[in-house]
């Protein structure tokens, strides 16, 4: 082969070479332009899928706070269906009582009463079951006694009074719990010397 030859093989080789790199160039900036399309591309349904997630979350926390509030409705609800159906139970207990105050009577005396004679406390509970029906109570008149107790007393006999009245207290008491099916509030208001005592469903 000459020296032209030669020199001639060398050229094309290099004016491969070259067009080579030149091809090379464009393919990378080629790829470079389409890596960052699809980053771009990427990123775009990134913040779609985000804002799909954010929206759906905040309709969750929605509904959630709706959920929430509802069962704080039907909590508020019932409770107040409770209190109806329970006053709606105390009225037909009471009416029921009522009716028949002459269950669990007994029998008891006016230490004001000048014919000393024992009555039955049937009368008595009905005022009582009165008042409860109104939401008040009723005070407990200290001159009734028990039956048993001798009217005809003196100051000698303020011990056995006294006893007479508690016998008494508690005996109306013990009538009214089997009539209302519970027991009643009986305390005395006032000092302990002059306070008075009184009755009350509660």
């Amino acid at each position: 082969m000459s020296a032209s030859t030669k020199r001639l093989a060398i050229a094309a080789e290099e004016l491969v070479k070259a067009a080579s790199m030149e091809v090379d160039s464009v393919t990378q900036l080629k790829l470079s332009s389409n890596l960052e399309s699809l980053k771009e591309s990427f990123d775009s349904k990134l913040n779609n899928v985000n804002q799909v997630v954010k929206t759906l979350s905040d309709k969750f926390d929605v509904g959630i706070n709706k959920l929430d509030q509802n069962q704080g409705d039907i909590k508020n609800l019932l409770e107040k269906q409770n209190i109806i159906m329970t006053e709606q139970n105390k009225i037909s207990n009471l009416q029921w009582a009522y009716a028949h105050c002459e269950m669990g009577a007994f029998q008891y005396r006016d230490i004001d009463n000048r014919n000393n004679s024992a009555k039955s406390s049937t009368d008595l509970a009905r005022k009582v079951i009165s008042s409860f029906m109104t939401d008040k109570g009723m005070f407990v008149d200290d001159n009734n006694v028990s039956a048993s107790f001798d009217c005809s007393y003196s100051q000698s006999k303020k011990e056995e009074l006294e006893k007479s009245r508690q016998a008494f207290r508690d005996s109306l008491k013990v009538h009214i719990s089997k009539l209302i099916g519970k027991e009643p509030r009986v305390a005395k208001f006032g000092d302990s010397n002059n306070g008075e005592y009184a009755i009350w469903y509660e």
